[in-house]
């Protein structure tokens, strides 16, 4: 009985691997991708700090997805783990998927305390939000996730298993005492969660200020939007933080065959929901704000239309320049009948 029980979980645990991570892919992409486009490329968007933050954790996300997931479904496949059977791929895959995670993570902090300093009812407040600290503070996060995982990279190695994980004691309680706990964990949410709800209260006293309507329109529509992000930041990313703490602190020595398919398989629930969190963002974005939906609508039609005209002007140029070469043959040939 315990035997074939752990066969069907093996199955279902492949089978769930694979096309949650295939499907994963395609809607993170286009998800991210979309969020890029729209909010570096639309005019309500641009020189706005919120909508900047968004689009570059779209960016660390897409990257987060081309490092993780190929790897993933390639393992499903042909069932060979790159990053357990070669060294470059184990070193890359720790280094890289740390660092955009990183990238992403903090990202959207920054961006809950830009918007609680872009709509505080004090100019002094407000004035220090600006599309160039927004630039400087993207940046500082990029050099710091960098530096964060090069000793991931350096300590990262291949097990006897067929594992890639990080050897070096020091680090690994690193990991389970800090890194985990506080710098993914609790320092990430306490921030976000108190300037969310301090950029609400902002939002919500908006009126008192003097300021034109759309802008204001438009701060309590990222201030929505963000809360949105936060709110499923929480309920996708703790299962998978719970999971990495519970595993660091777990020896395998300790659990039978039917436990270590089990955990395996809950573990692949909580990978699932946490690249859920990064894929859903614009999609989310549709549903909690309208006037974001009539805002992708419009440019989305608007860039439609200009593709087309400039299509069809095109057409109608090369189909001119068709036409007057024969013309121009015609009159070349009578002219010459008549000379003869």
């Amino acid at each position: 009985m315990s035997t074939s029980l752990i066969l069907l979980i093996h199955r279902v645990s492949d089978t769930y691997e694979l096309y949650s991570y295939s499907v994963l892919l395609i809607i993170g992409m286009i998800s991210n991708l979309s969020n890029a486009i729209v909010f570096l490329t639309f005019r309500p968007f641009r020189g706005n700090q919120c909508a900047f933050y968004f689009a570059a954790e779209s960016i660390a996300n897409i990257g987060l997805f081309l490092i993780i997931l190929p790897l993933n479904i390639y393992h499903c496949i042909s069932n060979i783990d790159l990053a357990g059977v070669s060294l470059y791929w184990c070193k890359m895959k720790a280094g890289l998927s740390g660092s955009f995670g990183l990238c992403s993570l903090y990202t959207i902090c920054f961006q809950t305390i830009d918007q609680y300093l872009a709509t505080n009812l004090r100019p002094s407040f407000r004035q220090i939000s600006t599309i160039k600290l927004a630039h400087r503070s993207v940046l500082c996060i990029a050099y710091f996730a960098i530096l964060h995982s090069i000793p991931l990279i350096i300590t990262s190695e291949i097990q006897e298993s067929g594992s890639c994980s990080v050897t070096n004691v020091v680090l690994q309680t690193y990991n389970a005492v800090f890194y985990y706990p506080v710098l993914s964990t609790a320092l990430p949410l306490l921030t976000t969660i108190t300037f969310s709800l301090l950029a609400y209260r902002n939002v919500r006293r908006v009126v008192r200020r003097q300021i034109p309507v759309v802008r204001r329109r438009l701060d309590r529509q990222m201030t929505v939007m963000v809360l949105a992000r936060i709110v499923n930041l929480i309920l996708l990313g703790l299962p998978y933080v719970i999971y990495n703490i519970y595993t660091l602190n777990l020896h395998e020595t300790d659990q039978n065959q039917l436990e270590v398919v089990i955990t395996g398989l809950i573990g692949l629930l909580a990978y699932s929901l946490l690249y859920l969190n990064f894929a859903v963002n614009f999609y989310l974005f549709l549903i909690v704000s309208t006037r974001f939906r009539r805002q992708v609508k419009h440019g989305m039609m608007k860039k439609c239309c200009a593709k087309c005209y400039s299509v069809h002007h095109a057409n109608q140029r090369r189909h001119s320049r068709n036409q007057v070469a024969p013309e121009i043959v015609l009159r070349q040939v009578s002219g010459g009948v008549e000379s003869a």
